[in-house]
């Protein structure tokens, strides 16, 4: 009887998708990327957004790794180090 693990019975899909959907080459963090929720387009608008830059400020890798509310990613991509609370996606 072949022996089967958890991890083998339990599939996790990952929150975001593989490829980014914006892209930009910022002089302070180097390439910002932003993913978007791995759902259908219809439902982006209430799932989270996955924000991540080459280094942080200082040049120090690996750079930020920030969750985004759907309504506050252009805002986070056009000025990542304006980002705070208002601009996370928080879960309570």
């Amino acid at each position: 009887m072949p022996e089967t693990s958890v991890a083998d019975m339990v599939t996790v899909e990952p929150l975001h998708a593989d490829e980014p959907i914006l892209t930009q080459k910022s002089h302070i963090y180097g390439e910002v990327k932003v993913y978007p929720p791995n759902a259908a387009p219809s439902e982006w608008g209430g799932l989270s957004w996955l924000l991540t830059t080459e280094h942080d400020s200082e040049k120090n890798r690996p750079g930020l790794r920030e969750i985004l509310r759907a309504d506050m990613v252009w805002a986070a991509f056009e000025r990542p180090h304006f980002i705070d609370n208002r601009h996370r996606y928080l879960t309570s």
